[in-house]
């Protein structure tokens, strides 16, 4: 798609893959995401977590959907519809390549979000706090 970000892709379950994207230019970044978002690929936001380092949600039937379209806009943009008409596979058989080509890029390896952050703390030392009343003041000794 692109070499000014480096995308990661972590796989939770088929319907639940966390997308992350790591650049040095925030503003591309931002217009990347928004294809993607576009395309369906995603219905939330992206969540900034440096100011390098991006991460939303989507499945893998959306992603790889809106990847394909992007790559399907790209090939009719860049060769032209013109050129494609009449071919077997046309603009899809190149969209699809580039978009397998793009797949097989994404870094799988690098764990960015950990089970632990997933969880809930529910331990009750988390939720409780303690504190001792004042009992010198007028109120409190009336009583």
């Amino acid at each position: 798609m692109d070499t000014n970000i480096t995308y990661y892709r972590q796989v939770f379950s088929k319907d639940d893959w966390a997308i992350g994207m790591e650049g040095t230019d925030h503003d591309y970044m931002e217009r990347r995401f928004w294809a993607f978002w576009n395309w369906k690929a995603t219905s939330g936001k992206l969540d900034w977590w440096t100011d390098n380092f991006a991460v939303f949600w989507t499945d893998e039937a959306r992603f790889k959907q809106a990847v394909l379209e992007i790559y399907r806009t790209q090939v009719l943009r860049d060769v032209g519809a013109d050129t494609l008409k009449g071919q077997k596979g046309g603009a899809d058989c190149l969209a699809r390549d580039c978009a397998d080509s793009f797949m097989d890029t994404m870094l799988n390896d690098e764990v960015f979000y950990t089970a632990k952050m997933r969880a809930i703390d529910s331990t009750t030392y988390a939720e409780l706090t303690i504190g001792a009343e004042d009992l010198s003041d007028y109120d409190s000794v009336k009583a």
